[in-house]
C-alpha cells in the first residue's frame, strides 16, 4: 500500500514537472493552436454532451427536479384557445397567466418566453394585460425584443422602460448554439434565465452583439424536466398547479417547429432550454477552473503510470527474462501488450467519467473530461506509444528532480556556454564531447549550437510554465 501511494505521488510530481518546469515544447506549442480550431471546439461540445448525458443518469431521483415547471401551449392549444392567431391574443395571455398566478401561490418568478409587447390593434386587451402583470411586478420576468420600423421599436423601448421602472424585468429570449446543439455551458448575459436569478427590476435592451456568460443547463431538467402541456383547459391546468406548489416557472410556446433545438436528450423546445438554464442557475452549478482540471489531468495520468508501472513490473516477474528468439514473448510485447494497455487506460478513462459525473449530479460541480480525456489519448498515442514504451519510474524525489529537471538545464547551460567559448577564442578541441582527433566546430557552428540550445533553454524550461500561467490569470 505504501509503495502504491509512493509511486502515484513521484508519478504525479513527475507529471507536474514535466509539465510546468521542463515540458516538452511540441506539447505546449500545439496546445494553444488546438486549442483554437474549429475541431477542437467541436470535440470538447461533444464531450459536454456526454458528461450531461451521463450526469443525467445519475440524477434521476433529484428534488430539485420538480423546482422549475414548464408550461408549454402546445399545438392544440395554439389552434383552439390562441385561434392560432400571432402575435398571441392579449385578451387570452392574461387569462392563462392569470390562471397560473392564481395557481401557483408559492412562485417566486414567472418566466414568460412569449412576446407579451404591445401590438396594433389590441390597446385595451393590453392595458388589462400590463395591468395584470404591475399587481406583482417583481413576480414576472418578461421578454425583450424589437419589431417592426424604427418609430415601433422606440415605443417598445418605451414600454419596457415604463415597466422597468415599477419593478418588472425584462431578459433576452434567445439561446446561443453551438455545432446544432443549445450551449450546455454559456448563455447570452442578461438572458430570461439570467434575469430571472436578478434582483426585481433588472432590464436589457436587445442589441445587435450579445456577450455569453458562464451558465450551465441542468442535464437532468433537459432531460426530463416536468413539463405541463396547455391544450387549452384552464380549469386542468390550475389543478395541477395547485398540487404542485411550483416555485419558478417558465412559460412558453411548444406549437410548429420553429422554436426546437437538438440535445443531448433529442429535440427541445426553447422554453425548455430556458427552464433548463434557470433550474442550472438555481442549483449553482459551476465548472471547475483551469486550474482544477490541470490537477485533474495531473493526477489521473499519474494515476495511470503508477499502475501501468506496476502491472508492466508484475508481468516483468511472471514472464521472467525474454530473448530474441523467445518469439512467444516477442508477440505478447508486441502485439498483445498494447492491446491490453490501451483497454485498461480506456477502462480507467470511462470510469473517471462516470466519477465525475456523478460529482456534478451530486454537487453542480463539473469538471469537464474533455481535457482529461483528451490528454490522456495524447499521451496514450505520443508518450507511451500504445504501451510499447517502457513508462519512466523514478526511486525518489530527488532522482526525479535531478533527471528531469536539474540535468537537463545544465546541459543546455553548459553547450551554451562552450559556445561562447569558441565564438570568443575559436575552435577547442574535444568540445561537446567530440572525438579530439577530428577537426573541432568553428564560429559558426558553435554560434549556430549556443542559439539552439539557449531556444532548448526558453522553449523547455521557460515558456511551459509561463504558458500555463498566463492560461490560469486568463481563464474565462
Amino acid at each position: 500500500m505504501f509503495r502504491g501511494v509512493k509511486n502515484f505521488f513521484l508519478a504525479f510530481v513527475e507529471e507536474i514537472i514535466i509539465h510546468t518546469l521542463r515540458g516538452p515544447f511540441v506539447f505546449i506549442a500545439l496546445a494553444p493552436l488546438i486549442a483554437a480550431t474549429g475541431a477542437w471546439h467541436y470535440l470538447a461540445s461533444s464531450f459536454a454532451a456526454s458528461d450531461a448525458q451521463h450526469t443525467a443518469a445519475w440524477s434521476q431521483d433529484d428534488v430539485r427536479l420538480a423546482k422549475v415547471v414548464v408550461v408549454a401551449i402546445d399545438d392544440v392549444g395554439y389552434q383552439h384557445f390562441f385561434q392560432a392567431q400571432s402575435p398571441l391574443n392579449r385578451e387570452r395571455l392574461s387569462e392563462l397567466l392569470g390562471t397560473i398566478r392564481e395557481h401557483s401561490p408559492k412562485a417566486r418568478r414567472i418566466v414568460l418566453d412569449l412576446d407579451a409587447s404591445p401590438m396594433p390593434g389590441q390597446a385595451q386587451a393590453q392595458q388589462a394585460l400590463d395591468a395584470l402583470l404591475l399587481r406583482e411586478p417583481a413576480l414576472w420576468v418578461l421578454p425583450a425584443v424589437n419589431a417592426g420600423s424604427e418609430q415601433d421599436i422606440a415605443a417598445l423601448r418605451q414600454w419596457r422602460a415604463g415597466l422597468c421602472q415599477r419593478g418588472l424585468s425584462f431578459g433576452l429570449p434567445y439561446v446561443p448554439n453551438e455545432f446544432g446543439y443549445p450551449s450546455l455551458t454559456e448563455q447570452y448575459e442578461g438572458s430570461l434565465a439570467d434575469a430571472a436569478l436578478q434582483a426585481p427590476g433588472h432590464c436589457v435592451e436587445p442589441a445587435s452583439h450579445y456577450h455569453k456568460k458562464a451558465m450551465l443547463l441542468s442535464p437532468i431538467v433537459l432531460q426530463s424536466g416536468l413539463v405541463l402541456p396547455f391544450s387549452g383547459d384552464l380549469q386542468m391546468l390550475g389543478e395541477v398547479l395547485s398540487q404542485l406548489d411550483a416555485e419558478w416557472i417558465v412559460v412558453g410556446g411548444a406549437w410548429g417547429q420553429t422554436d426546437v433545438f437538438g440535445s443531448p436528450f433529442g429535440d427541445r423546445f426553447g422554453v425548455q432550454v430556458h427552464a433548463a438554464a434557470l433550474a442550472g442557475g438555481l442549483a449553482h452549478e459551476q465548472e471547475a477552473s483551469h486550474l482544477v482540471a490541470l490537477i485533474v489531468v495531473f493526477g489521473f495520468i499519474s494515476l495511470c503510470t503508477a499502475i501501468l508501472n506496476a502491472m508492466s513490473d508484475h508481468i516483468g516477474r511472471l514472464f521472467g527474462r525474454s530473448t530474441p528468439q523467445m518469439v512467444g514473448h516477442n508477440f505478447y510485447i508486441t502485439h498483445l501488450q498494447p492491446i491490453f494497455f490501451v483497454f485498461l487506460v480506456l477502462g480507467l478513462l470511462m470510469a473517471l467519467s462516470e466519477g465525475l459525473a456523478m460529482l456534478r449530479a451530486r454537487t453542480g460541480y463539473w469538471i469537464p473530461t474533455s481535457i482529461v480525456g483528451c490528454t490522456t489519448l495524447a499521451y496514450l498515442l505520443l508518450t507511451w506509444n500504445w504501451g510499447q514504451t517502457r513508462i519512466s519510474s523514478h526511486g525518489s524525489f530527488r532522482h526525479l528532480w535531478h533527471g528531469l529537471v536539474l540535468e537537463p538545464i545544465k546541459h543546455d547551460l553548459r553547450s551554451v556556454g562552450t559556445a561562447l567559448k569558441v565564438i570568443r577564442h575559436g575552435p577547442i578541441p574535444g568540445a561537446w564531447g567530440l572525438d579530439p582527433s577530428q577537426p573541432p566546430p568553428g564560429r559558426a557552428h558553435a554560434a549556430v549550437e549556443g542559439l539552439l540550445a539557449a531556444a532548448s533553454l526558453v522553449a523547455q524550461t521557460l515558456v511551459p510554465p509561463g504558458t500555463i500561467i498566463y492560461g490560469l490569470l486568463h481563464a474565462h
